[in-house]
């Protein structure tokens, strides 16, 4: 493919990837009109295929260097997270696009890897699965809310839209995006942290736009949280504003010219007037929507 063939040449003539051996295993999946292919090249790179991008993850030392690649036909951009523990914090470094730096010190690690296993639920058997757990109705979609033991968190009601786990989906809701991560993608970004779910994320969002929104989220939430990510069937579910999305596509184009400033602008934006959940944890409501 040639996109695996940018990615590996950009990689290599920067010092970051040894040339694979190959694609240990590949899987194809759908969103919408888009096509997802998901390769593992091998224990430490995965790579996603997403319509005419490819988001590359190089996890160079688990915890303290990831970096995140999106390539297209015309252009190759990155995003890099270096971490570094001190005085019993974490200093952390987001680089984009090798030339755009931002340091913080942080009480948590943001690129620790997370627990991506998957907790059996006791579910009863010989009944309806309608008897079986209840819904409301939240920003326009059927969310389930229980019983806790067969759901970790409320998230749209995967029965009654016609979702399978290993898909990723879009659910258009009144003002925020339902998202679904699938299960294969899901546990892919969880061994890089909320720094490369964060750089995934961007990649759903945007397109082949350089790493601008990660770096944005990696910005404005820098920390690793004790919420609940993977779903009781090991999918992540997130919530995107509506509002900020379409703020954010309309300007990016003078905000990525002003480099750590525009990020800066954007993040102080989505921090007043934006949504995002990713699992159990709201990192931000300004449009007051309250939580699934």
């Amino acid at each position: 493919m040639v996109l695996s063939g940018i990615v590996s040449s950009f990689a290599s003539s920067n010092g970051y990837f040894k040339a694979s051996s190959g694609v240990k295993s590949q899987q194809l999946f759908s969103l919408g009109h888009v096509d997802i292919i998901y390769n593992e090249l091998d224990a430490e790179v995965f790579s996603f295929v997403i319509d005419e991008m490819e988001l590359t993850i190089f996890i160079f030392s688990p915890g303290h260097h990831i970096l995140i690649s999106y390539v297209d036909e015309y252009m190759v951009s990155t995003l890099e997270l270096l971490v570094s523990p001190i005085n019993n914090q974490f200093l952390t470094t987001i680089i984009v696009n090798s030339n755009t730096k931002l340091t913080f010190i942080r009480s948590a690690n943001i690129i620790k890897p997370l627990n991506a296993s998957i907790t059996k639920s006791n579910t009863k058997t010989g009944h309806d699965l309608d008897e079986l757990y209840s819904y409301s109705w939240w920003d326009g979609m059927r969310q389930v809310i229980g019983p806790s033991y067969q759901f970790k968190y409320h998230h749209p009601d995967r029965n009654y839209y016609h979702i399978p786990t290993w898909t990723e989906t879009t659910l258009n809701g009144q003002n925020s995006y339902h998202n679904q991560m699938g299960s294969t993608l899901s546990a892919a970004v969880a061994v890089g942290g909320w720094g490369v779910i964060f750089g995934t994320i961007r990649a759903l969002i945007d397109g082949p736009a350089g790493a601008f929104i990660g770096g944005i989220l990696g910005l404005a939430f820098g920390y690793l949280t004790e919420s609940v990510l993977i779903d009781e069937a090991g999918c992540i579910w997130w919530w995107w504003g509506k509002s900020y999305d379409t703020w954010l596509k309309s300007n990016l184009w003078w905000l990525t010219a002003l480099g750590g400033s525009g990020m800066g602008i954007a993040a102080s934006v989505l921090l007043t007037s934006g949504y995002l959940r990713i699992g159990s944890y709201t990192f931000v409501d300004a449009i007051g929507i309250g939580n699934p």
